[in-house]
């Protein structure tokens, strides 16, 4: 993800290798207080064809972070996707950890 001042909306490249499987749908659970803009695709490439935000994931801790789902095409993620940009916005303060 590029840097970004706080609360600024970005844009977000996801590497995505899908290997013996075809999936329609993929979730994508963003760090703490980050969040997805509502219509937070970007660049789909050849397989994905929309992102929209979806109801907050609670991990085993208890603590809540965003996701948003990327429908792909009919036909599933194909092996090699390439790349695909979402938008997000960035926290009020920078985070600890921004790993997704």
């Amino acid at each position: 993800a590029e840097r970004g001042p706080p609360q600024a909306i970005i844009e977000v490249t996801l590497r995505i290798r899908s290997t013996n499987s075809r999936p329609t749908e993929l979730a994508i659970i963003a760090p703490t207080n980050f969040n997805f803009t509502e219509n937070c695709l970007v660049d789909g490439g050849a397989d994905v064809v929309q992102c929209a935000p979806r109801q907050p994931f609670r991990t085993a801790s208890n603590e809540v972070r965003q996701q948003a789902l990327l429908r792909c095409t009919e036909d599933g993620l194909s092996e090699n996707p390439g790349d695909v940009k979402i938008q997000v916005v960035t926290p009020r303060v920078t985070p600890s950890t921004k790993s997704w």
